[in-house]
């Protein structure tokens, strides 16, 4: 919490901006590969973004700008400790919305599933109540033990 009243006080120093609300949410994420939980905690820090004596807007067109929104974004970073990502301009990656990747990751999950059941029926097993990485597991195992068993078949044929 006091790192987000830090960034509050350098946006209220710098630009003016008065952060009248700061939330810390713990209860949105998504469920790993493995069925586990994984969550995503985050913070939304809500601004007042005019002068107290005018009444005028400080957010300025200026600073809606790429280059000035890139700058706010490192500052974020810096005062916050975190890591920045590769710049989009240099990965050329387009940003998924949330609702769309999360579709995205659920058909992959199925895909991955439907792949994991036409290996069991082939080895002849059931992993249906395991997580996807203990399937994966399971049939590398599997598979391991077959290809020992017919390496050693090959040494009694000697």
């Amino acid at each position: 919490m006091q790192d987000l009243e830090r960034l509050a006080k350098h946006f209220e120093t710098k630009y003016g901006f008065q952060c009248y609300q700061i939330a810390i949410h713990r209860d949105e994420g998504h469920i790993d590969d493995n069925g586990e939980k994984v969550i995503n905690h985050h913070a939304h820090l809500e601004f007042i973004t005019l002068d107290k004596e005018s009444g005028k807007s400080l957010f300025r067109a200026e600073l809606q700008k790429p280059k000035a929104l890139r700058q706010i974004q490192t500052e974020v970073a810096e005062i916050l400790q975190m890591e920045w990502g590769q710049d989009k301009r240099i990965s050329k990656r387009e940003r998924i919305e949330p609702r769309k990747y999360g579709a995205m990751k659920e058909k992959e999950r199925e895909a991955l599933r439907k792949l994991l059941d036409f290996y069991d029926e082939i080895l002849g097993i059931d992993t249906k109540g395991l997580s996807i990485t203990e399937a994966q597991q399971a049939h590398k195992n599997l598979v391991k033990k077959t290809q020992e068993k017919n390496i050693l078949k090959g040494i009694d044929n000697i």
